[in-house]
């Protein structure tokens, strides 16, 4: 979805973030504002897909490669 509808941003609006974890989430504004920055009205997405990964079920090696391929940009 993130691809497909906002494949160019890197901050999201409460409704791109809505759009994109309604389906992850059963409510999603808590998250929002928890990762939302102070004064700010967007979320960074790389912040959000890492807080997600982090904080998900996976084994601990599989977080690692996944952050490290979402933040390697060689």
């Amino acid at each position: 979805m993130l691809n497909n509808y906002y494949p160019t941003n890197v901050h999201l609006s409460y409704d791109e973030f809505q759009d994109v974890f309604c389906e992850f989430l059963p409510d999603e504004k808590p998250y929002y504002q928890l990762l939302k920055p102070e004064g700010k009205s967007f979320v960074d997405v790389f912040e959000c897909l890492s807080a997600f990964v982090i904080f998900s079920g996976e084994e601990l090696q599989q977080k690692i490669d996944f952050i490290f391929r979402l933040f390697d940009f060689d």
